[in-house]
Parts: C-alpha cells; sequence; structure tokens
C-alpha cells in the first residue's frame, strides 16, 4: 500500500474520483476510512474541519465519535477506485471492520469497539 502525500491545493486529478479512501495521520496510523463519489471535494470537506481531538481520547471515550476527521491529523491519504455505488458500500464496511480505525462510528449491528 502506497501511501500519497496531502498537498494543499487538491489536485483536480481528484476530482469525481470513486471509491473507499483511507486518511492517515503524520506517522501513517490509519484514522479513518470513508467512501465516495469525489473524492477531492470530501477530502475537503474533512480538511475544514479544524477540531482539535486526539484519537486517543476517541478510544478512551473521553469524546465522542465524529465522522470529521481533525484537520491537524490528516497528513497522507490511500484511494480505491470502485465505481459501483452498493460496491463501494460494502468495501468501505469491509474495511472499517478490518482495520477497525479510530474516527469511524461502529455499525450497530458490529461489536468491534467492546
Amino acid at each position: 500500500m502506497e501511501l500519497k502525500e496531502i498537498k494543499l491545493p487538491l489536485s483536480e486529478e481528484l476530482k469525481n474520483l470513486k471509491g473507499v479512501y483511507f486518511l492517515f495521520d503524520e506517522n501513517k496510523i490509519l484514522l479513518y476510512i470513508g467512501k465516495t463519489c469525489d473524492f477531492r471535494e470530501r477530502l475537503n470537506a474533512h480538511l475544514k474541519n479544524k477540531k482539535r481531538v486526539k484519537p486517543e481520547d476517541i478510544l478512551n471515550k473521553k469524546t465522542s465519535v465524529t465522522s470529521q476527521v481533525p484537520f491537524n491529523s490528516v497528513k497522507y491519504y490511500y484511494f480505491i477506485e470502485i465505481l459501483d455505488e452498493l460496491e463501494r458500500r460494502k468495501q468501505e464496511l469491509r474495511y472499517i471492520k478490518l482495520f477497525k480505525p479510530g474516527f469511524n462510528k461502529p455499525y450497530l449491528f458490529d461489536s468491534w469497539r467492546e
């Protein structure tokens, strides 16, 4: 898996990319997994969030989980292109269950955070 560094402004090449993405911090620790039909727009939405939340606070339940990854944490990404919407949803859930990133909310039918 080759991670790419996030460089601002975001490249036009990322626009309209459909798939599943993985966001990492400066130490290349996985923070969040999501799906999108426009990766550039979605990544911009994450980067606009200025909250300063530490992953360990989420894991220790000192603060609530948010689907917005803190701006100060995101440094790298990995992207898997998946054109089909249903397949994107299935793969997102599969990867969340497999990797258990700190900023993804557990789904009701999962108990992987217990």
